[in-house]
């Protein structure tokens, strides 16, 4: 008789806690990108279904998929320097100064060749393990929860 309620009340702290955790992810995950963190958090927990939490993987923009070689602050792969230390993330042309791809032959902006030797620093690219926990963790709490609900309406029917 007492197994039953124990089971209910700890589905409905399942159904609290959830939220929590989706909020605190989605909002240091938001912040970390430059993003509005305050409102996708409130997205992402008020959304009926984890159907914000979705929207906001789908959306959310890849402010920190690179990072400086350096001081590993996060940075766009367009930057020619990161804006926290000033490393240079890019090579510069030697004729006009304009940042270089290192695929290029020529520099795009005047013409000119770019030497071999140029040393052209790597943007390093982050490792986001976020996501594959939120992953894990979307698809084993809808089953705890399902076992925990046949096992509680086992005990109550035996």
């Amino acid at each position: 008789m007492l197994v039953a309620p124990f089971y209910f009340i700890f589905v409905a702290a399942l159904f609290l806690v959830i939220p929590i955790l989706i909020g605190v992810y989605v909002y240091r995950d938001a912040n970390s990108r430059g993003m509005n963190a305050v409102l996708w958090t409130l997205i992402a927990v008020l959304a009926p279904s984890g159907i914000g939490l979705i929207i906001y993987l789908v959306v959310r923009s890849d402010f920190s998929s690179f990072e400086c070689p350096n001081c590993n602050a996060p940075v766009l792969e367009e930057y020619s320097s990161c804006p926290k230390c000033g490393t240079s993330l890019k090579a510069k042309c030697t004729n006009c100064g304009n940042a270089i791809a290192s695929a290029w032959q020529n520099c795009a902006h005047c013409g000119e060749p770019i030497p071999s030797d140029a040393k052209i620093p790597t943007i390093q690219k982050r490792k986001d393990n976020g996501l594959d926990k939120i992953l894990i963790a979307i698809i084993l709490i809808p089953i705890l929860i399902i076992s925990i609900l046949i096992i509680s309406m086992l005990a109550y029917f035996v």
